[in-house]
């Protein structure tokens, strides 16, 4: 697509089925204003990672985190942990 698009519905990208809670559906990771978010259940290991990328805990719990933050750009970067959940 080369031009701008409206879509009047729901739109799913990598997926073959998709909830109709949410307009936007996907698959895996996804960016934004230059930062990348993503789901995952501890500080990466590897990749590259530009300072505030957002790792989303994928398995929250009382007294955990909501997930992590790239401090300091690199391969993987620095994280912090932010988000505490009382």
């Amino acid at each position: 697509v080369h031009n701008k698009t409206t879509f009047k519905s729901q739109v799913g990208i990598g997926v073959k089925n998709f909830t109709p809670d949410a307009d936007l559906t996907v698959a895996g990771p996804v960016r934004f204003q230059d930062k990348k978010f993503e789901i995952g259940s501890a500080i990466p290991e590897t990749g590259n990672y530009k300072k505030g990328d957002i790792i989303w805990n994928s398995n929250p719990t009382s007294g955990g985190m909501v997930g992590w933050i790239c401090t300091t750009s690199g391969k993987p970067g620095e994280w912090k942990t932010f988000g505490n959940i009382s």
